[in-house]
């Protein structure tokens, strides 16, 4: 027996046997794992692919940068302001009909070309137009289709539809579909290919609004540029075109 320190006494086989039992453990239940966090949808990216030309495959489009060709605001010697008439949406400085278009760019149309394959679009052919001595001969543009946006390089994208930049000489009218018989249509004509030589590059049409045949973006409807055959009636908007230089940007959307 022992003496405790309050002068008790206690049994060895008591003693013994409270220090050899083992301690109590206490089983701790871990937390359930978090959910694993929400993927973020990718960002849309915008990529430059030359000089003035810029992709964005997850909304498909590109865009071209250019300037204003046109003074729609320019005045004769008498004070009469110019008709500014339209041939072309967007040329290159090969074209020589800068002064009959609403934008010049300085990217090559065969670039501008892969650009388009690259979001998918299938190139189709320029449409054609001629007289053949008694009526109109004509065969439509065909190939993916696209719309056009056009803008300054200060204004937010899209921009506006490039018909809203469009009217007719004589009454006024948008370029939409009562005049044309049918709502104006833009497509990937692709331009053609003589030997290794692509056309458009040669020629600088990059958005046609008359049909020339080598268009890399081609009106659908033809509408022929001899005014032997076909009056002209569409003119650059005198209030809604901007000045002459003005930094310009041109958006093609692919539209399925």
């Amino acid at each position: 027996m022992l003496s405790t320190a309050c002068g008790h006494r206690q049994p060895i086989e008591s003693i013994s046997a409270e220090q050899s039992s083992p301690p109590t453990t206490q089983q701790v239940t871990p937390p359930p794992p978090e959910p694993p966090a929400e993927q973020a949808e990718p960002a849309s990216e915008t990529i430059t692919l030359a000089e003035g030309l810029r992709l964005n495959r997850t909304e498909r489009w590109i865009e071209l940068d250019g300037f204003v060709p046109i003074d729609v605001r320019e005045t004769d010697r008498i004070g009469f302001t110019l008709i500014r008439y339209l041939e072309c949406i967007v040329v290159t400085p090969t074209s020589g009909k800068d002064h009959e278009a609403l934008m010049v760019t300085s990217v090559r149309p065969s670039t501008i070309h892969a650009a388009l394959l690259t979001l998918g679009l299938e190139p189709g052919k320029p449409g054609s137009v001629r007289w053949d001595g008694t009526a109109i001969i004509s065969s439509p543009a065909s190939g993916g289709s696209v719309t056009i946006t056009y803008r300054t390089a200060d204004q937010p994208p899209p921009g506006v539809p490039i018909t809203d930049f469009i009217t007719h000489a004589d009454t006024g009218e948008p370029f939409a579909a009562p005049p044309l018989t049918e709502s104006p249509q833009w497509v990937f004509a692709g331009s053609l290919l003589l030997g290794d030589r692509y056309v458009a590059d040669a020629e600088g049409l990059v958005v046609g609004l008359h049909t020339f045949g080598s268009e890399l973006i081609a009106l659908e409807t033809a509408i022929s540029p001899d005014s032997f055959i076909e009056e002209p009636r569409w003119i650059a908007h005198p209030e809604r075109t901007p000045p002459f230089g003005t930094e310009a940007i041109v958006r093609i959307t692919a539209r399925n």
